[in-house]
């Protein structure tokens, strides 16, 4: 053979061997696009697993009815621990904080990861069920390498993916408990300290491994709920339950047939309203001047100088003792002749009334003085308060109304005519005042108010009231002469400047300042922080959030509550 067949027969080869290398490299290439493609899929599905996982866990800690009982804005079930999709009752444990998702406690289906098991779910000690406080300021307990934010988590969910290396997942494996349900052990399912139930750190990347775990034994994927997540829904919410339970119960509705004099305070639950207080005594109380309230006393201040905007007033030590009493007579047949009104002890006001004139039938007020009623949310006595002797005296229309007076004090009126008599009588009535003492707003008990009470939002609850409906006011202001009204900025509705009296509800510290304070801005921005403690001196313009900034250009997340409009 020549040298030149030789040498072409050569060439001929080594481009067979060229072509076999370039269809070898593009095969290995397709594949591993192909499972780039797969593993970003699978990735991709658990991400959306999760995310509706999420968003599930925050929609049950900003429900009152998938709560149910015990109901605590911000609070987390605890997960799901023997497998039958429903939330353990207690997790007090570090252990017991760590399981399944709870899907059918959250109401909804099985959520599962590409490889399809079932997600998990671990909860900060702070935020599950039997936590005693959640609040604003409450902050996470988990930590989470590789994943910011890296600590103050409040809940992480978990997707396992596949079984790896001595991972066994079978009901009766020897790393297994003996239950017939699929395994519970979490580092059967989970690796590195992710498994580890012992404790409140997570891992979610390859690079942050704490153990001696290779990167072919790690699939686990990871998602937080942050404060930020779960608070940007709870708080509006719970903005919305104040407007509901706090003050539509407890201190103002405008529905006039909820008021009528003859009906309020009755005995008969079907006929009486909530005990709020501006129905009771028509207007508001002083507010308590701010201070950090983490040791406020809560204390609404009438004097040396009256505060008109500060913290809520819900001190619950303060006495109401009656200080003086008075009759006069309002109408009807003959005359109230005379009186004899004392205290007999600090919460009984006793009076002796004498009618005199033939066919005689007058009608008659009894009033007395209580202290300390302008300066906390206090109840009216009831009817079923009022007593006579000798008994039954009274009969006919009967009623109770109260007032307020420059000094913080209230005044009880009673309401009633004297039995008829040819020629003139005398009866005693005796006014308790107990119920003063038992407002619903300040007890932890009360099934409307207590989750506010017992969370500490009045921690977080800014109180402002016009002069003109603070005690002694007048019961009214104006828009544009003293005394003003409250305006309020970037309310959806309008007018925005007659309020009598308004909430705030303050969001988590912007300034990023530690909380509680004494310092007014570490809770209020823009407006309401300028504001602060100046209705005194004619500053009455507060306002509200709108989306995260104002329309100032100042961010806030203060959330305004009309109290009354």
């Amino acid at each position: 053979m020549s040298l030149l067949a030789r040498q072409r027969g050569l060439a001929l080869l080594v481009l067979l061997a060229l072509f076999a290398m370039a269809a070898a490299y593009m095969l290995v290439s397709s594949l591993n696009q192909g499972s780039v493609a797969l593993s970003l899929a699978k990735s991709d599905r658990n991400r959306a697993a999760m995310q509706e996982a999420k968003a599930a866990l925050i929609a049950w800690a900003a429900s009152e009815t998938l709560q149910g009982a015990n109901f605590q804005p911000g609070r987390l079930p605890c997960p799901d621990r023997d497998n039958n999709g429903k939330a353990d009752s207690t997790c007090t444990t570090v252990a017991s904080r760590l399981g399944r998702l709870p899907y059918k406690t959250l109401g909804i289906g099985e959520l599962r990861d590409a490889s399809g098991e079932l997600l998990w779910y671990a909860v900060s000690d702070n935020f599950r069920t039997g936590a005693n406080i959640i609040n604003s300021d409450t902050q996470g307990t988990l930590s989470i390498s590789g994943l910011a934010p890296a600590s103050n988590v409040i809940a992480v969910v978990l997707a396992p993916g596949t079984r790896l290396g001595d991972q066994d997942r079978s009901p009766g494996g020897a790393t297994c408990n003996t239950k017939t349900q699929p395994c519970n052990t979490a580092a059967n399912y989970l690796e590195d300290i992710n498994g580890d139930a012992n404790v409140d750190d997570y891992v979610a990347k390859i690079e942050n491994l704490t153990g001696p775990v290779v990167a072919s034994l790690f699939n686990d994927q990871l998602l937080a709920i942050t404060h930020q997540d779960l608070f940007s829904i709870v708080e509006p919410m719970v903005a919305g339950w104040i407007g509901n339970d706090i003050v539509g119960q407890y201190i103002y509705n405008g529905d006039t047939s909820l008021t009528d004099s003859s009906k309020q305070w009755s005995d008969d639950s079907s006929q009486r309203n909530k005990s709020r207080y501006f129905d009771a005594w028509g207007g508001f109380p002083f507010a308590a001047p701010f201070a950090n309230p983490g040791t406020s006393s809560f204390t609404g201040q009438a004097t040396p100088t009256p505060i008109y905007e500060g913290l809520l007033p819900v001190v619950d030590t303060l006495s109401y003792q009656w200080s003086s009493g008075n009759v006069v007579q309002t109408g009807g047949s003959g005359s109230i002749s005379s009186f004899d009104c004392a205290p007999t002890i600090a919460t009984k006001l006793r009076c002796s009334i004498t009618s005199s004139g033939s066919n005689s039938a007058p009608k008659f007020r009894m009033s007395g003085t209580v202290n300390n009623v302008g300066r906390s949310f206090v109840q009216l006595p009831r009817l079923s308060d009022v007593s006579t002797i000798p008994p039954g005296s009274i009969s006919g229309t009967r009623s109770l109304s109260g007032s307020l007076t420059s000094a913080g004090a209230g005044i009880v009126m009673f309401d009633a005519t004297m039995p008829f008599s040819s020629g003139g009588t005398t009866i005693t009535v005796i006014i308790k005042n107990d119920n003063l003492i038992t407002s619903p707003l300040i007890s932890p008990t009360d099934p409307f108010a207590g989750w506010f009470t017992t969370n500490e939002w009045h921690k977080f609850t800014y109180y402002a009231v016009s002069p003109g409906y603070a005690p002694g006011g007048g019961g009214a202001c104006s828009t544009t002469s003293s005394p003003k009204c409250l305006t309020v900025n970037n309310l959806a509705t309008t007018p925005n400047n007659d309020k009598r009296a308004i909430l705030i509800l303050a969001g988590p510290s912007l300034n990023g300042n530690a909380r509680p304070s004494s310092v007014v801005t570490d809770y209020l921005e823009g407006k309401n922080a300028i504001t602060a403690q100046d209705i005194v001196t004619g500053n009455y313009t507060f306002q509200t959030v709108l989306g995260t900034v104002s329309s100032t250009g100042v961010a806030i997340n203060d959330r305004v509550i009309v109290v009354a409009p």
